[in-house]
């Protein structure tokens, strides 16, 4: 056997071996050719020509692909998302983040369950958003955003919103909450801006419906400065609506005043008005019956705070069921006041009013008379009495923005 090109070896008797030139690896000996182990290069194979029949590796698992760490072939987790799909990481920079220059960053949908399209967990945050337009939108068919503060006395806010030049948050729902927000200990919704509302509520029926535990409140409005920590505007109803006990440590300050009550004669279909008794004074008023005694004497006693509350005292005094002359004998001192008659045994109502000069009553006096601030020069509290339109309110003098967002049809966006 003579070796031809490309091979060495060869021989005229016994065994003969021809071997192909250095790293080609094939080996010929009597009756048989045989490719060393490693003995094809990529240069010799057919392009295309290996297919997935003839790959073959073992210790995989169920779900992973064969790929290379950079050097050599291993079984890996696929690089994309395969759902279900949790993983753990330490580290400050995101453990996941989405970047689309043109539309959402992630759509995410639940068809049922137990938690939202969304359910987010964290030590600082559950979810963070910060956009120039909507930072977080929220939108279902029964509560857009849900968010429950867990954390400890200092940090237990459901859904925080804080925005400069718009709403902090927006909820919008086709048939039941916009947003809903729950907490154990705090607030369950807070809203702050800089230079708008912190919360804004437009409702066909409740603009806002607030629910309060037993040492909460249902709404809470706090304002360090500006106008109102609280402002209600009723276009076509009531601003307000309190159904029970109302409590107001401050001023109250208001255009009239009248109770309402089911009318006592036909209380089904009925309804009583009485305005209030108004006075450029904080004044109180105080009355009622007494009998002197044979010799035309009586002491009337007041409560004991009377004297503590009242100054600048007046009296009126009316004669029941005879003809008699009355007088103040006493004026109020000690917390009480004496009345004689020129006869006996008469029947005398009698009426006396005070001032109040309480601590905080004589650092609160009413200013009778006030010239409007700048900001108002113009405007009117009521501009439908006086025949002018409703952007001459004070209202809209103070927020004109908010105003056109109170005209029925507009929206918050």
């Amino acid at each position: 056997v003579t070796a031809g090109a490309g091979l060495t070896g060869g021989g005229t008797s016994g065994t003969v071996a021809l071997d192909v030139g250095a790293g080609d690896g094939i080996a010929v000996q009597a009756n048989a050719v045989a490719i060393a182990d490693g003995g094809v290069s990529s240069s010799k194979l057919q392009d295309s020509a290996v297919t997935k029949t003839k790959l073959a590796a073992s210790g995989g698992t169920n779900g992973q692909l064969l790929g290379t760490d950079g050097t050599s072939l291993s079984w890996r987790a696929p690089a994309g998302l395969v759902l279900p799909f949790s993983g753990e990481v330490s580290q400050t920079d995101p453990a996941f983040r989405i970047v689309n220059h043109f539309g959402d960053g992630m759509e995410v949908t639940s068809e049922g369950g137990t938690h939202g399209a969304i359910h987010a967990t964290g030590v600082s945050f559950g979810v963070w958003g910060n956009s120039p337009q909507v930072a977080i939108h929220g939108s279902s068919a029964w509560r857009g955003v849900w968010g429950e503060g867990m954390g400890g006395a200092t940090n237990t806010t459901g859904v925080y919103g804080s925005s400069l030049n718009g709403p902090g948050v927006i909820g919008d729902s086709t048939n039941e909450i916009g947003v809903h927000g729950y907490s154990i200990s705090r607030e369950g919704v807070r809203g702050e801006s800089q230079t708008g509302a912190g919360v804004t509520a437009l409702g066909g029926y409740w603009g806002v419906s607030g629910q309060g535990g037993s040492t909460g409140w249902g709404v809470l409005g706090s304002l360090n400065e500006g106008v109102a920590g609280i402002s209600g505007t009723g276009v076509t109803g009531t601003a307000g609506y309190f159904d029970g006990m109302v409590s107001i440590t401050g001023m109250v300050t208001k255009g009239g005043g009248s109770f309402k009550i089911d009318h006592p004669l036909d209380p089904e279909h009925k309804y009583l008005y009485h305005s209030f008794v108004e006075s450029p004074d904080m004044m109180n008023v105080y009355n009622g019956n007494v009998t002197t005694d044979a010799r035309g004497d009586a002491v009337v006693e007041l409560p004991a705070w009377f004297d503590a509350l009242n100054r600048d005292f007046r009296y009126q005094l009316t004669v029941i069921g005879q003809f008699a002359q009355a007088i103040i004998s006493q004026e109020v001192e000690h917390n009480r006041f004496a009345i004689k008659t020129n006869l006996g045994n008469v029947k005398v109502s009698w009426q006396v009013t005070g001032i109040r000069k309480d601590p905080f009553a004589e650092a609160n006096r009413i200013p009778v008379e006030e010239v409007k601030p700048d900001a108002e020069q113009g405007s009117f509290l009521h501009p439908a009495a006086y025949g002018q339109p409703e952007e001459k309110s004070v209202t809209w003098a103070r927020d004109p923005e908010m105003r056109r967002l109170m005209v029925p049809g507009s929206q918050i966006r």
